[in-house]
């Protein structure tokens, strides 16, 4: 009795879904509209470049494209298409996003590569501070190296970590260069406890000529590699000394408040 029951349910069931009232396709249609595609993976043949560079994104996943934009404006699905690496001979702010026809858009992934327009590699680098002993970073001479640090911090020869007031320090030119900006590299982890300056002034001599004040230093924001532009009236330059100014103490809202930040610092350019 129970046996024939369930296959008179089985047979009903059947018929139900041979006419269209149950498809067997709804469940998967719902977990589409869930589904969140990843970002695209971002590949920089070289952050900091003199002439070109060679951008390379990469998503594989059937029926997905991914479209970018090179201005740091939004991508939209009428942005550009990618279909090959792309060379470039400027400096940009890349951003990409992956699209599907049957899930959601990706989250935004962002690159910025610079054309170096002095190379100062050469320059005489001091600093009156010295950096904590467990980041040493390159030395001195790395900030002026053309290389970046990336996200990861622990065991980089490229990071300097410093826990301090402030930090003075010197760049002595090989020969006057025409200038009218600066930037300086830092990173941004405020879950260990890294976070941007809040100010960075310039001098030539003991005349102030360029002064930055980061608004967004004791914000909340997600983890990054961030170049802090410095303008000052263009001039010709044997030397200049950069006062970079940590944020007092980690605000209020975040788990090590009233304590001093970590300012990590991989590399100085100048235009």
């Amino acid at each position: 009795m129970i046996m024939s029951l369930r296959k008179m349910l089985l047979i009903v069931l059947c018929i139900f879904m041979a006419k269209g009232e149950i498809s067997a396709q709804q469940p998967s249609f719902a977990a589409s509209e869930l589904f969140e595609m990843a970002p695209p993976n971002i590949a920089v043949s070289a952050p900091l470049f003199k002439d070109t560079t060679v951008v390379t994104l990469g998503m594989k996943f059937p029926n997905s494209e991914i479209r970018y934009t090179l201005d740091g404006t939004i991508v939209t699905s009428k942005a550009k298409l990618y279909s090959e690496p792309i060379t470039l001979t400027e400096s940009a702010q890349l951003k990409a996003k992956v699209f599907h026809p049957n899930f959601k858009n990706s989250t935004v992934r962002k690159a910025a590569v610079i054309k170096i327009r002095h190379d100062i590699s050469g320059a005489s680098v001091s600093l009156y501070q010295e950096p904590h002993s467990a980041y040493l970073g390159a030395g001195s001479s790395g900030l002026v190296d053309l290389q970046k640090g990336g996200l990861a911090f622990k065991d980089n020869s490229q990071w300097m970590g410093f826990k301090t007031d402030s930090l003075t320090i010197r760049l002595d030119f090989e020969r006057p260069l025409e200038l009218s900006s600066l930037r300086v590299g830092c990173l941004i982890n405020q879950g260990a406890w890294i976070f941007a300056p809040y100010r960075i002034t310039v001098f030539s001599g003991k005349t102030k000529i360029g002064d930055f004040r980061n608004k967004k230093a004791g914000i909340g924001q997600d983890n990054r590699e961030e170049f802090l532009k410095v303008s000052f009236p263009k001039s010709s330059y044997t030397k200049l000394i950069i006062v970079i100014h940590p944020l007092v103490e980690i605000p209020e809202w975040h788990q090590g408040a009233s304590s001093k930040p970590w300012l990590f610092l991989d590399e100085i350019l100048v235009n």
